[in-house]
Formats: structure tokens, C-alpha cells, sequence
């Protein structure tokens, strides 16, 4: 009696927290979104209208919008943002909120390719999002060509180590960007069923495991595989270099 009055509470646990912190923050976001703009108004009209502070702040966005959409308005946006580099804090500030905006906003995703490398030890993989190629200075003192490997921490994908890795560490996956962030935001759980090998250091796909063998299989290639495309999908789709 006591097992199934557990079981019970805790699937009913189970179905109202999702439901109890989804409404919690819609609340929270409109009280603070309607305090914006709904003091202000409520000075204006003597008295307070709940609800009428979220459509001033709506009404506030559009017109902004329209500025800064518009050569005029970008003319005074522009004089705004000087006049706000000029002052000490405030120009800290708004450099880096406006730099994680651009980021989080930005049509192209920066993550161009999931990747796998040997991290932070020898014999452990880790997932990494491939955000370009390095260059400057570091390209400059290692001789092999360096790649930008970005490794988030889970469940917080926002967070985590930007690693400077050779190209020939660096395994390139056929999985979707998308299906990575959501393996590590999962923690796990949610693993992605692609079909594609994953393109091993150079350029070549990674050799199939055998069937019916056991998997961790090391993946090797050629040393004189082509070069791979970090936007699309990998070069040389030929055999792999490696042996099974």
C-alpha cells in the first residue's frame, strides 16, 4: 500500500513540477516585464491597469526597432552608443552585453561541427562544437594548421573551455549541431541515432566497426587524407585509411 502511494505521489510530483516552474516563470516574466513601463503609465493615468505596462514595454520595443531599421534612427542609435562608450562603467558594461547579444543572435550558427577529441586525459572522449580555424600569433608558433574546438559543460552549454587542438586530433561528426547541444544538455540521455561514421583526422570517413565485434574501436586514417570542409560536410568521401 505504501510502494504504490510513493509511486502515485512521485508521478504526480513528476507532472506538476514541469508544469508549476513553467507558470512560476511566466509570471515572474510578466510582473517584470509589465513593472518596465507600468509605473510610468500609472503616473500618467492616476491609476494602475494590470497587463498595460507589457504592452507600453511591447509598444517601447517596436519603436526602437523602427529606428534602429531605419537611416535616421541608426544615425541617432549611433550617437547613443558613442555617448555611452564615453562613460567608464557603463561602457563595460554595455560592450559586453552588447558582444553576447550579437553572439546569441547572430543568423549563422558559430558551432560549425560537432567534434570528438581525447580529452582531459588520454583514453576519454569528450564532444566539442568546431567554431573555426585559429589563427595569429598561436598559428604562428605551432607548425601543424590549429583548430578553435569549443567543449561545453552539461547541462549549461553557455559555459565551458575553448581548447587550441592540431587538425589531426580532431575527429569530425556527421551529427547535427543540434542533436550535440542536446546530448550535452541531457546530460546523456538523449542520444541521437545518426547513421553517418564520423570523418576521421584529415579528412576520411572513420572505418565501420565490424559486426557483431565489440565497439571502442580505435579510428585511424591516412596521413595524406584530403582536407576537410569545416562548414559542410567532410572531403574525401572515399574508403577510410584505417583498418577495421
Amino acid at each position: 500500500m505504501l510502494s504504490k502511494l510513493r509511486r502515485v505521489l512521485v508521478a504526480g510530483l513528476i507532472t506538476l513540477i514541469p508544469v508549476a516552474t513553467t507558470a512560476y516563470i511566466l509570471i515572474v516574466t510578466f510582473r517584470f516585464v509589465d513593472g518596465l513601463m507600468g509605473r510610468t503609465v500609472e503616473r500618467l493615468l492616476g491609476y494602475p491597469i494590470p497587463g498595460l505596462g507589457v504592452i507600453a514595454t511591447f509598444l517601447l520595443v517596436l519603436l526602437v526597432g523602427v529606428l534602429a531599421t531605419n537611416l535616421l534612427g541608426k544615425r541617432l542609435l549611433r550617437g547613443g552608443e558613442r555617448l555611452m562608450l564615453r562613460v567608464p562603467l557603463a561602457r563595460t558594461v554595455y560592450v559586453t552585453v552588447k558582444q553576447i547579444v550579437d553572439t546569441v543572435t547572430r543568423q549563422d550558427n558559430p558551432f560549425k561541427r560537432v567534434v570528438l577529441i581525447e580529452y582531459p586525459r588520454k583514453g576519454v572522449r569528450a564532444l566539442g562544437f568546431l567554431t573555426g580555424t585559429t589563427g595569429g600569433e598561436v598559428q604562428g608558433i605551432i607548425a601543424a594548421e590549429v583548430l578553435n574546438v569549443f567543449v561545453p559543460t552539461t547541462p549549461n552549454p553557455t559555459s565551458g573551455f575553448l581548447l587550441l587542438m592540431r587538425r589531426e586530433d580532431v575527429i569530425l561528426l556527421d551529427m547535427p549541431v543540434e542533436d550535440g547541444i542536446r546530448l550535452i544538455i541531457s546530460g546523456g540521455i538523449l542520444t541521437p541515432n545518426g547513421a553517418g561514421r564520423p570523418t576521421a583526422p584529415g579528412g576520411r570517413r572513420a572505418p565501420a566497426a565490424p559486426a557483431g565485434g565489440a565497439g571502442g574501436g580505435v579510428v585511424t586514417a591516412d596521413a595524406g587524407a584530403n582536407a576537410v570542409d569545416l562548414e559542410g560536410s567532410a572531403g574525401g568521401h572515399g574508403r577510410g585509411g584505417g583498418r577495421g
